[in-house]
């Protein structure tokens, strides 16, 4: 009887973690139609359609959101991020995987580094490919192509940590030594979930019933006023351990 009700209440848990993995597929689907014809025709070349492109991810995410909090699977206030200067590099600590679901949905036109593996995704890499999203190499060129973007005056979301948080924020040089040579400043935010879950580690079926998200913003990091007369080889990695202070910081409150 144990292991029956034992079971029973694990396959309630997948069947109510599949729900919005399920619409998450068919909102792939749905939007791939409309990728894939830019990928064909070859019009994702275009700055129109890659800004199209951006549009149409950051609705279907906020369309996604708001069906996951009606149905009462996440819970997050309200969430208003207005970031009106550009070639900013925008940052966050890693704690799940929702978390550049979140910052995509509240930030237009943005530019973002993803994984590698989303090259092998058939539901998310012609979103990818039409948004010119950067898929990250960990090598020179794809540090050179964010500096790139920044330097166009696009805004650039990355995860410094590089992949989900384990047991403490761990973040990497390399996005200290972007935002040095391209960005006008950094934004950091503050990512919580309680109670965690959907860590790089956890089954996506496992799941609590309440999970609670929350983007805080953090103290804004001009690049001009910070050690302007310093090398750059000196400012990353300043820049790095300041960054790495301000998480750790936080992290402790």
């Amino acid at each position: 009887m144990i292991i029956q009700n034992g079971c029973g209440i694990l396959m309630i848990k997948i069947i109510r973690a599949f729900i919005p993995f399920f619409l998450f597929g068919v909102m792939c689907i749905a939007g791939n139609i409309i990728f894939i014809f830019f990928l064909i025709t070859q019009l994702y070349r275009l700055s129109v359609v890659t800004y199209i492109s951006r549009d149409i991810v950051m609705l279907a995410w906020k369309f996604f959101l708001w069906l996951v909090k009606h149905f009462k699977w996440i819970n997050y206030p309200k969430i208003n991020i207005d970031i009106k200067d550009k070639g900013c590099l925008i940052i966050a600590n890693h704690p799940s995987l929702l978390d550049a679901v979140f910052l995509i949905a509240h930030l237009r036109h943005s530019n973002c580094v993803v994984k590698k593996e989303l090259r092998n995704n058939i539901f998310l890499y012609p979103a990818v490919k039409c948004s010119r999203y950067i898929i990250n190499e960990f090598n020179e060129e794809f540090l050179n192509k964010c500096i790139n973007v920044l330097q166009k005056k696009e805004n650039l979301i990355i995860f410094p940590e590089g992949t989900r948080t384990v047991d403490k924020i761990n973040m990497h040089k390399g996005a200290s030594y972007i935002a040095v040579y391209g960005a006008e400043k950094i934004i950091p935010f503050y990512i919580t979930i309680e109670p965690k879950c959907l860590g790089k580690y956890d089954k996506w079926y496992n799941l609590p019933e309440n999970i609670n998200y929350n983007i805080i913003p953090l103290k804004e990091i001009y690049l001009n006023d910070f050690e302007p007369d310093t090398a750059a080889s000196l400012r990353v990695r300043h820049l790095h351990s300041f960054i790495k202070s301000i998480y750790e910081n936080y992290n402790k409150l």
